[in-house]
């Protein structure tokens, strides 16, 4: 999942010495719709390019499992991947959140420091759409 916000043209999201340079931060949250608050659930990377920010928002207590199988013996052969992502619908609820509720907070952050910072996609109003 991302988010990705218009940044300041002024803004320097590498550091001039370090071309190889890529986050310019993150965190780890809480799950925004559980009453446990002390339990990290969402991993947040700053991603930092001219004249965009984006955050790469990682559920890390996925519910969904996916399958992984053999196709034969033969070890060089690519094997049969399912990643089930999202396949539980309390995952999407949770993702739904993350969106609806932490990306609104950063978007109303990050104007309200700058005005420069606005968020490109999702559009707030797919951010706040009713949960399904």
């Amino acid at each position: 999942m991302v988010a990705s916000f218009s940044a300041n043209p002024k803004d320097r999201a590498l550091p001039s010495n370090d071309p190889s340079a890529l986050y310019t931060g993150g965190a780890f949250l809480p799950d925004p719709s559980e009453t446990e608050n002390n339990r990290r659930a969402v991993q947040m990377l700053g991603i930092g390019s001219e004249g965009m920010l984006t955050l790469a928002l990682l559920y890390l207590r996925p519910t969904s499992r996916g399958s992984i199988k053999l196709q034969n013996n033969d070890p060089l052969k690519i094997v049969l991947a399912d990643e089930g992502f999202l396949s539980n619908p309390k995952d999407m609820e949770a993702v739904k959140n993350i969106y609806k509720i932490y990306v609104k907070n950063i978007a109303a952050e990050l104007a309200a420091i700058d005005p420069s910072y606005q968020l490109v996609s999702p559009t707030l109003d797919v951010s706040l759409a009713p949960l399904i």
